[in-house]
């Protein structure tokens, strides 16, 4: 895995941080968003994504739930710290190659809990202020690997991408989504002691 995909590289350790603190320089964790993946998916076609039977995950998925999420985590972080949990394939950069499957949360063949705990350690998100976007049925799945992420939205469909758009036009509600989820992992590092 290069740093483009997990953005590791981007931002210092624990132990880092406080070494860079103690010269009075500013750090901060990295800010990690995870959205859920998407019912409705494209179809690889040679003309359009340039490959055959994949694509790339950042344009697999086309509903329109999706899509807000997606928008919704471009207001929040960079791309490179964005990552979609696939209830197939796991935790997956937006660049991962992915046939299409049809696969929901619980189904034959869907991540267990094992392999999300081993995603979520394999990008440190133990190390990492995380915001996960998605259902309640995911982030309820999520939140036992990352008991520390901030799962924001509330209600149904309709009300969660209404929820995505006002992130999306108001930057003071991204810096209060980061500044709850910094909350959420001092609290959490506090009890882990």
């Amino acid at each position: 895995m290069t740093y483009e995909e997990t953005g590791r590289t981007l931002f210092l350790t624990p132990t880092g941080r406080a070494y860079a603190t103690q010269f009075g320089v500013p750090c901060q964790r990295r800010q990690v968003v995870v959205i859920q993946c998407g019912k409705k998916k494209a179809e690889p076609s040679w003309e359009k994504y340039g490959s055959r039977g994949v694509i790339k995950a950042g344009q697999l998925y086309i509903g329109h739930y999706h899509r807000s999420l997606r928008l919704a985590a471009t207001a929040l972080t960079s791309p490179i710290v964005t990552w979609i949990m696939s209830a197939k394939f796991g935790l997956v950069s937006l660049k991962r190659p992915l046939p299409p499957y049809d696969v929901e949360l619980g189904d034959e063949g869907s991540i267990t809990s094992e392999e999300m705990h081993g995603d979520a350690a394999s990008l440190d998100l133990a190390d990492a202020d995380v915001i996960f976007l998605g259902s309640q049925k995911y982030a309820n799945f999520f939140i036992e690997s990352v008991p520390h992420a901030y799962t924001p939205l509330t209600g149904d469909l309709l009300a969660q991408r209404s929820q995505c758009k006002a992130v999306r036009e108001k930057p003071s509600l991204a810096r209060a989504s980061w500044k709850i989820a910094t909350g959420k992992f001092d609290e959490y590092a506090k009890r882990a002691q």
